[in-house]
């Protein structure tokens, strides 16, 4: 077989969506990714509010509209959430599945602001 016959093989043998997102901690942004949402509409944003798990990147900013821009900018992002305090972590999603109350986070989707 030469290689340009085996490079497709090769190619569609690695997994390529990552449904759940990265564990937290993980801050590398991986794709390409199926974008999951649960179909419930948000308000922007939403303080108190957290959506965890399903991530595709994790850093640290300043605001939450720096890390709303910040998944407007990245591709495989549908949504976002912010840790007020204590460490202003910015986590960027593709999946509101893991909608949950939390003071400490204020989240939205791509389009907010």
């Amino acid at each position: 077989m030469t290689p340009s016959q085996l490079f497709p093989l090769l190619f569609w043998s690695i997994p390529l969506v990552f449904s759940e997102g990265l564990p937290y901690g993980d801050t590398d942004i991986v794709g390409p990714t199926m974008i999951n949402s649960t179909k419930n509409t948000w308000s922007c944003p939403e303080f108190g509010l957290k959506f965890a798990g399903y991530d595709i990147a994790g850093f640290e900013v300043n605001t939450w509209q720096e890390c709303a821009l910040s998944c407007q900018e990245e591709r495989y992002c549908a949504f976002w959430s912010f840790e007020v305090s204590p460490s202003k972590n910015c986590r960027l999603k593709n999946s509101d599945e893991g909608a949950e109350h939390d003071e400490a986070w204020i989240s939205g989707t791509k389009d907010c602001p």
